[in-house]
């Protein structure tokens, strides 16, 4: 046991050295053993570890490897992925595969997978355009508490993207004609950009565009 704690501290005094703090170490290596035993969301925490370098040196493919297989039922996986896709990070960039992982999370019910997949709807990345599908998946987000997706809404309705009151059912957005202009909703944007501000700085929405 001696020789394990003695073995331990040389090996947590070399990743200190390396530039790693010995909190990040410990994290990863709690990580490690979360995943190695199947656990879903450790093995997730184990990839992002290896995708961001926290606890060790960078490593994409191992951070691959691992968020791969959480990804088969952790949303956040999923998120890092499409994150990665997205901006050509350790995988050559590709937004349709982004898109592809995201939708993957929305359909968990991954809140900040809907903030970024509507951030692609509305950029036209990896799908066609669509700014009604866009407001549509932050309107939801919204719904569930999501704090930075106010603003995104808030834009929305100051630009005229989002038609109609706050209270109005949001499938009319899909039965708006293309070339219609609906006029600013100035009453709409202020709800949304005060809810946003209630709510405080989204600093849970890390790889959200």
């Amino acid at each position: 046991m001696r020789y394990l704690v003695r073995s331990f501290l040389l090996l947590l005094s070399a990743w200190v050295c390396a530039g790693l703090t010995p909190a990040e170490v410990v994290h990863f290596e709690k990580c490690r053993l979360r995943a190695e035993a199947g656990d879903a969301e450790g093995q997730s925490m184990l990839g992002f570890c290896y995708f961001v370098g926290q606890g060790v040196e960078k490593d994409y493919e191992k951070a691959f490897l691992w968020l791969r297989r959480a990804a088969v039922k952790d949303s956040d996986a999923q998120m890092i992925l499409a994150h990665a896709y997205r901006n050509g990070e350790g995988v050559p960039q590709d937004h349709a595969a982004a898109v592809s992982w995201y939708r993957k999370a929305v359909e968990l019910g991954n809140p900040r997978a809907m903030v970024n997949l509507g951030s692609c709807y509305q950029r036209g990345e990896g799908v066609r355009a669509d700014s009604g599908e866009a407001v549509a998946l932050w309107r939801r987000a919204a719904e569930m508490g999501e704090a930075r997706v106010q603003y995104f809404l808030g834009e929305a309705y100051a630009q005229g993207i989002a038609p109609g009151g706050m209270n109005k059912p949001w499938s009319g957005i899909a039965r708006l004609p293309s070339r219609a202009k609906p006029p600013r909703r100035r009453s709409s944007a202020c709800a949304f950009y005060r809810q946003g501000c209630r709510q405080g700085p989204a600093s849970r929405l890390r790889l959200v565009a």
